[in-house]
């Protein structure tokens, strides 16, 4: 019987001593190899928010799409996907205003600073993308719970054209709000496809077909 294991395997590197080496983490099959942008990391002093345990839940819960960057500044991979990251929130503020619009943020949790915070998020590996809706990161896939998160590429151009497919489907507050007194309007929510990209970190399952011992009879109605 032959299994196809590349959509529930996952891998990552791995040193001589057989440790981890806390590289990038990422689900799925093998498609192409993860492209990272060109920016250098300057300290402009235009990053993305960072979120503490403090205030997670509440930036969580306040925007309908939260995208965080969970990070470690020793993480080589942290640190190429910084500097896009930094420019795609930058660019995704100056579009979607906060305060305006409202409809997506992009935060970053160092994960040296906030272990508690990283170890309830179930974050395995650095940098690891993770999309929360109204709090949640959670969906559902073959009846399996898993975390939604970004595999994609890198570059500042790939980061900022997701964070619009993001957007697009969720009105503005303004505009959410003049919807919701109208008594005839029904809210549909649109559900993301999960990404696919390539990984590198061996944990996973095995789908099966239930085997039996005994052949079933076939019973035929004359």
């Amino acid at each position: 019987m032959m299994l196809n294991l590349t959509k529930t395997i996952r891998k990552f590197s791995i040193d001589h001593d057989l440790k981890p080496t806390g590289s990038e983490f990422h689900s799925g099959p093998v498609l192409h190899q993860i492209k990272h942008g060109d920016e250098v990391d300057e300290e402009s002093g235009e990053e993305c928010i960072s979120l503490k345990v403090h205030n997670f839940d509440q930036y969580s819960h306040q925007y309908p799409i939260l995208v965080v960057n969970f990070f470690a500044p020793w993480c080589y991979w942290s640190n190429r996907l910084k500097p896009s990251w930094d420019k795609a929130a930058k660019i995704i503020r100056e579009r979607y205003d906060p305060e305006m619009d409202g409809r997506i943020l992009l935060a970053k949790v160092d994960c040296t600073e906030e272990g508690d915070l990283c170890r309830r998020n179930h974050i395995q590996g650095y940098p690891s993308i993770r999309i929360f809706r109204k709090g949640s990161n959670l969906r559902e896939d073959h009846g399996r719970h898993d975390h939604e998160s970004y595999y994609g590429d890198r570059d500042t151009e790939s980061l900022v054209k997701t964070m619009e497919a993001l957007v697009a489907p969720i009105a503005m507050e303004s505009q959410r709000q003049a919807l919701e007194h109208k008594p005839e309007n029904a809210t549909q929510q649109v559900k993301r496809p999960a990404p696919s990209a390539g990984g590198c970190r061996i944990e996973g399952y095995v789908r099966v077909k239930k085997l039996f011992q005994d052949p079933i009879p076939l019973i035929l109605n004359k």
